[in-house]
């Protein structure tokens, strides 16, 4: 008859010091013989550390924890010893494997049970008063004897553990918290993911300035001394899109296997932000590993001479995708000064100065430039048919590298009011309402990106063959047509093969919706976005047809909105060419054509660049 094997695992707590200083301290007790420090990484099992008895985090044993017995010589599994129901929140466990071990055999115990030991980057809880760790320990070779073996578990990962408070976001919730260190390893993750770690909470704890709210999380040790961000997300308690994140550096630091690092980060402020060229509030949605430059990428002036705007071009969206792949913003150049009419030149100034094509001006250290419309339409060729004027500038990285872009619009846009929604009464870019304006067909967008094309193209945009597979690529050529190659099926400017649903905020794919939000990468300017399957198609199925003047309007007591592209040359003539704001399918975009022979509303490449109307965002993002 077998016989139940216990093994016996004496399990106590190693004291951890509490760090008071206001940086890292890496709290260095040395292991005691017959004793485990339980340190985390995040696998499939927890231990818990219990309340804090004065300098001492105590971890504590889990209904449902488990070892895996290993034979040492040959490191195969021999079983599985599982936690006795009586050591269950107790520092102290007895493990039961239920079958014979022979005396003598060599054994290695291995802590949590089961495959996937790796600390991944992307840790997730329920809420900051869940302190658990998910952690892995191995023992040295032991020998069973008597059908009994003591075992020592060594740690080889740190634990995190962030304090947060703050009177200047008192109220707000604790969102997540990253740590990052470039060309560190902190997870287990491939490429740049292995530089960071970051816990995330389904449920956000509030935090206050007097109540420390606490975030234990698991990293790989560092022994090398680096420099670390902790990026602190909060969130609006009424609305999780309005988010600010703060960066908070610290130098020269270790984080030691089976230790405790704390980090403070009471009294969080903004003035803890510790990289100037990124902004840490945002009230967009922001599509996973997404980022942008600025609050948004349509700068709306008023049509007069020497109205300005000071628009922020910091870089906004998750902070360890900003940090790793985002360029700090340092020069403008102009594509295009008037896209109305390029024979206009000085119609822009930015800091001042009235820059040319490829003269670059210097982003001041604010960054947060003031652009201003230097002429008068009377001052311009035809000024007087004139409505509005539009720019289309590029920002650069301190190379002079392209990294986004801009459209500058002098207009005074008015509103229609639609039973779907509230639209604006031109194209984005456009120079009026008048149906009549070849100039009304506006600026063009690849669907899903931000960045202005300006037809024809062969003055201010280049094409590109670069296959854009990431954000940072998109943004990086944000001065060209991302195309595709004739032989890829992949009709999507996006070519990595994942379709992105997301980037203009509405993931449904039916072509009656009216939902969506106000994305990082929607071209609308603030309190608008791109306007919603319903609103074009009810234009499309009530519209007016003028076979005068070849376009099509809406009409109401208040105002007229038309719907018309101009001379789009090959795209042909009268046309109102309009995307809406979500994906049809894995390649197409919801797309708007309105003509006189064939109106039609269906699905077109996203790599093809078409117009956009805005509709109100009720939300002013």
């Amino acid at each position: 008859m077998k016989k139940n094997v216990i093994y016996l695992l004496a399990v106590a707590v190693a004291a951890i010091a509490c760090a008071k200083e206001t940086d890292i301290e890496t709290l260095d007790k040395e292991n005691e013989s017959g004793r485990t420090i339980f340190s985390g990484t995040c696998i499939n099992t927890k231990i818990a550390l219990g309340d804090k008895t004065g300098d001492t985090y105590p971890a504590i044993w889990e209904t449902g924890d488990a070892i895996d017995v290993y034979n040492a010589s040959d490191n195969s599994l021999i079983g599985t010893a599982s936690l006795d129901a009586a050591s269950a929140g107790q520092q102290n466990g007895q493990f039961i494997l239920n079958q014979t071990i022979a005396d003598g055999t060599s054994v290695k115990l291995v802590y949590p049970s089961g495959d996937g030991f790796a600390v991944p980057a992307e840790q997730t809880k329920e809420s900051a008063d869940d302190s658990s760790l998910i952690t892995k320990a191995e023992s040295d070779a032991v020998t069973v004897q008597d059908g009994q073996a003591a075992f020592t578990l060594s740690h080889q990962n740190a634990i995190i553990k962030v304090d947060v408070t703050s009177s200047a976001f008192a109220g707000k919730l604790l969102k997540s918290v990253t740590l990052y260190a470039q060309g560190a390893t902190l997870s287990d993750e491939s490429g740049d993911d292995a530089q960071y770690t970051r816990v995330t909470y389904s449920t956000p704890t509030a935090i206050s300035a007097d109540g420390t709210v606490s975030a234990v999380f698991a990293a790989r040790p560092i022994s090398t001394a680096a420099d670390f961000y902790v990026a602190v997300k909060l969130v609006n308690p009424a609305d999780e899109l309005d988010m600010v994140c703060i960066p908070k550096k610290f130098t020269g630091k270790t984080l030691n296997p089976g230790k405790v690092t704390r980090i403070d980060c009471t009294s969080l402020a903004e003035a803890d932000n510790a990289v100037a060229w990124y902004n840490p509030y945002c009230k967009r949605y922001i599509p996973s590993g997404g980022w942008c430059y600025g609050s948004s990428t349509t700068i709306l002036v008023a049509p007069q001479k020497n109205s300005f705007n000071n628009f922020d071009v910091r870089a906004c969206g998750e902070f360890i995708d900003v940090i790793r792949y985002a360029k700090e913003p340092g020069f403008f150049y102009f594509r295009c000064g008037d896209n109305v009419d390029t024979g206009n030149p000085g119609v822009w100034s930015i800091e001042g100065t009235a820059p040319s094509k490829k003269n670059y001006v210097a982003i001041p250290s604010t960054y947060k430039p003031k652009i201003m419309l230097a002429k008068a339409f009377s001052e311009l060729k035809n000024g007087k048919d004139k409505k509005t004027i539009q720019g289309v500038v590029s920002l650069c990285d301190a190379s002079k590298n392209v990294i986004g872009a801009y459209l500058l619009w002098a207009a005074a846009p008015g509103e229609t009011v639609y039973d779907s929604g509230t639209v604006m009464n031109m194209n984005l870019g456009g120079s009026s309402a008048d149906g009549n304006a070849a100039e009304q067909r506006g600026t063009l967008y690849q669907w899903g990106r931000p960045y202005p094309f300006v037809y024809p193209n062969d003055y201010n945009t280049t094409y590109t063959d670069v296959r854009i597979t990431s954000y940072a690529l998109s943004a990086s050529h944000a001065d060209g047509l991302g195309l595709i190659g004739s032989e890829n099926e992949n009709k999507d400017w996006w070519q990595d093969g994942t379709h992105k649903y997301d980037l203009w905020g509405n993931t449904e794919t039916t072509g009656t919706s009216t939902a969506g939000v106000k994305t990082i990468f929607d071209p609308c300017p603030q309190g608008w976005r791109v306007a919603p399957p319903a609103v074009l198609k009810e234009v499309y199925e009530n519209a007016t047809y003028d076979d005068v003047n070849a376009y099509r309007y809406r009409g109401d007591a208040y105002s007229v909105t038309y719907f018309r592209n101009g001379e789009t040359g090959a795209r042909g003539s009268a046309k109102g060419l309009y995307w809406a704001n979500n994906a049809a399918n894995d390649i197409h975009g919801w797309h708007f054509e309105f003509n006189a022979d064939d109106p039609s509303f269906s699905g077109t490449w996203r790599s093809n660049a078409c117009a956009v109307r805005c509709v109100k965002d009720t939300d002013n993002r």
